[in-house]
């Protein structure tokens, strides 16, 4: 009966201490039972090799069978690590409380692609956004997270640069501080990202031309008198 006793993982592919041939290869981790689709990203697969920064990629569950597809190929000669951690559940809110740890290899392989930026919010030409509106710039690719920061992403107003504290909340996003600045009144904002940012194999990010404005970002909508 599903749900009787603890979760555990059984199996890991690529095994523990393997080298890949390919580095778009999937993890493929299979469970004693079937789990819960909403709890498998938490589990973790990492660049050990570069400061354990998370993988970007997808999963999808089959019954008792979770698989990682990597959003981008995995960086050359780079060790891979894959936690379960003790966070996945199955439907009876069972945890699997004897979670594995292992590593594998990229292959030496380079990924020579260029990352670009696939969206920003706020919207472009967007009004109305309040006083402090958070500014999310999300990646095509797992970015090597101390690249991002006020060298490679900037705000300006008015061709003013606007002080702001970037954070990076997961493998492929960057997000301004909402406590570190104010967004004046029917000023237009734009969001300069430069190719001082980096994905995890090194590659810079894709601009025609460093630090040039993406687009006018957005207004903040001009609040009534009173």
């Amino acid at each position: 009966m599903w749900g009787a006793g603890a979760l555990v993982a059984v199996s890991v592919t690529p095994a523990n201490g393997t080298t890949l041939s390919s580095n778009t290869t999937p993890v493929v981790i299979t469970f004693s039972e079937p789990i819960d689709p909403s709890t498998v990203g938490n589990i973790l697969v990492r660049d050990e090799s570069l400061g354990y920064y998370e993988i970007a990629g997808s999963w999808s569950v089959s019954g008792a069978v979770a698989t990682f597809t990597p959003l981008s190929p995995y960086p050359a000669n780079h060790v891979i690590q894959v936690w379960t951690q003790d966070l996945v559940r199955d439907f009876a809110g069972n945890t699997d409380t004897a979670y594995i740890v292992t590593t594998f290899t990229a292959a030496n392989s380079a990924d020579t692609t260029s990352p670009t930026v696939t969206s920003v919010t706020p919207a472009n030409n967007a009004t109305g956004v309040g006083d402090v509106p958070p500014i999310v710039l999300t990646f095509s690719k797992s970015m090597n997270q101390t690249t991002l920061n006020t060298n490679s992403i900037a705000v300006f107003a008015r061709r003013q640069p606007v002080h702001l504290q970037p954070v990076v909340p997961n493998k492929r996003q960057i997000r301004g501080s909402q406590s570190e600045y104010d967004v004046a009144a029917e000023h237009p904002y734009h969001v300069s990202a430069s190719a001082a940012a980096q994905d995890l194999s090194g590659n810079a990010l894709y601009r025609s031309r460093a630090r040039s404005p993406l687009a006018p970002l957005f207004r903040r909508k001009l609040k009534a008198p009173g």
